[in-house]
C-alpha cells in the first residue's frame, strides 16, 4: 500500500471512529494536516485521460487550498492483463484506490448496468450529443447506478468518439467485419456489438497489440482519433462509423466518501464537475483529431448510406438485450430525445486515397 493512502487510511479511520468527520490530524505546530487520497487509472501519465486526472487533482488543491489533497496513481493493474480497466476499477471498489478515473464502458462486466446506454451502437455519434448527455440530469442518473459495486459516482468527462481503425482494408459494411479480428477493450455490450457484426473481438494487452499488429494477424482496432498514433502503424479510419463514445467516470470508495467532512465531499463534486467542464472546453474536436490522424500519414474513408443502414440493422439484437432492462431502455430513450434536438454532425473529412 502507497504511503499516501496508507496516510489517507488512518485519517478516515479516526474520523469514523470518533463518529464525526474532521479536516485532518494536527501537526506539529498544531495546525491541520491535509488529507491525502490515491486517484487512479489504468491508463498511463500521457494517455488522453492523463489530461483530465490532472486537472481533477489540480482543481482539488486549489478549491480546499491545499487542505484535501490527490496523488495520481498511473497503470493501476497487474500487467499483462485483459482487464485493464476492470483491474483499475477493482481497486477503487476494494478501498487499495480511494478513486478512480475509469472508462464507463468497463463498469459492465462488474455488474454495473446503469452507463450501458453510453455503450448503444451508433447512438451517440458527436462531440455536441456528447457534451449534452453528460452535463444532462440523465448523468446523475447513471451514476446512481455506481452504488451497488460501493463506489461514488462523481461526474462523466467525454473523451472521445471511438471509430473503426483498420490495418489492411477499410471497415465500411457488415461484410466487412465478418471474420475480422478487432482490438477492443473489455466490456459486454462492446464486445456484444462486434459479434453481432461478426467479428472476433479481444483484448490484445500490452505487447501483445503490437505482437499482433506485427503479425498481421489483427484487422482493425476500435479507438478514437486521438489515440490513433498508438496503434502502431498508421491506419484507415472509417470516420462516419461512430460506435460510442469513450467517456470516464470520476468515482470515489463508498467508505472514503462517507469519512470525509461535508466540507470536503463538496470539493471533490465541484472539482469533479468544473474537470468534466475543463475536458469539454479543452478536448480537440473529432475532426480536428481527424486532421492529425492524416497528417501522420493515416487515412479516413467513408462508408455509404446503405452500409451505414446495414451496420444499423445488424446491431438490432444488441439493442434488443439492452432495453430489457427498463432503466437502459428509459435512458436510451432520454438520450435518442437529446439527439433529436441537435443538428445532424458532419463526419471527419476523408482523407489519403479514399
Amino acid at each position: 500500500m502507497r504511503a499516501t493512502t496508507r496516510l489517507a487510511a488512518a485519517v478516515l479511520g479516526l474520523t469514523l471512529a470518533a463518529g464525526c468527520s474532521t479536516g485532518g490530524a494536527a501537526d506539529k505546530a498544531g495546525g491541520v494536516e491535509p488529507v491525502t487520497l490515491t486517484v487512479g487509472t489504468a491508463e498511463q501519465s500521457d494517455s488522453p485521460v492523463s489530461g483530465q486526472l490532472k486537472e481533477f487533482v489540480r482543481l482539488v488543491d486549489h478549491r480546499s487550498h491545499g487542505a484535501l489533497r490527490l496523488q495520481a496513481v498511473w497503470e493501476a493493474q497487474d500487467p499483462p492483463g485483459d482487464d485493464w480497466d476492470q483491474q483499475a476499477l477493482r481497486r477503487v471498489v476494494q478501498g487499495r484506490l480511494d478513486a478512480g478515473v475509469i472508462p464507463a464502458r468497463s463498469w459492465d462486466t462488474e455488474g454495473v448496468t446503469s452507463l450501458r446506454a453510453l455503450q448503444a451502437p451508433f447512438l451517440v455519434t458527436s462531440d455536441a450529443l456528447v457534451e449534452r448527455v453528460v452535463t444532462d440530469p440523465l448523468a446523475e442518473d447513471m451514476l446512481a447506478g455506481l452504488e451497488r459495486r460501493g463506489v461514488v459516482g462523481l461526474a462523466l468527462l467525454p473523451e472521445g468518439l471511438r471509430h473503426p481503425f483498420a490495418y489492411h482494408r477499410p471497415l465500411r459494411g457488415p461484410d466487412d467485419y465478418r471474420g475480422a479480428a478487432v482490438r477492443v477493450p473489455r466490456s459486454q455490450v462492446t464486445h456484444d456489438l462486434f459479434e453481432a457484426l461478426g467479428a472476433f473481438p479481444d483484448d490484445y494487452p500490452g505487447d501483445a497489440f503490437g505482437d499482433a499488429v506485427d503479425a498481421g494477424i489483427l484487422d482493425a482496432a476500435e479507438s478514437t482519433f486521438a489515440w490513433s498514433g498508438n496503434l502502431h502503424t498508421p491506419t484507415i479510419a472509417t470516420g462516419n462509423v461512430t460506435f460510442f463514445p469513450k467517456v470516464n467516470v470520476i468515482a470515489v470508495n463508498r467508505a472514503v466518501w462517507q469519512g470525509l467532512t461535508d466540507g470536503q465531499r463538496s470539493t471533490l463534486r465541484q472539482a469533479a464537475a468544473a474537470a468534466r467542464d475543463w475536458a469539454l472546453a479543452n478536448a480537440p474536436s473529432d475532426e480536428q483529431d481527424a486532421k492529425t490522424h492524416c497528417a501522420a500519414g493515416g487515412r479516413v474513408v467513408h462508408a455509404s448510406p446503405a452500409q451505414l443502414a446495414a451496420l444499423e440493422r445488424a446491431v438490432a439484437p444488441v439493442y434488443a438485450f439492452l432495453e430489457r432492462d427498463a432503466r437502459t431502455k428509459a435512458f436510451i430513450q432520454r438520450i435518442r430525445t437529446l439527439k433529436n434536438s441537435l443538428p445532424a454532425a458532419d463526419p471527419p473529412t476523408p482523407c489519403g486515397d479514399g
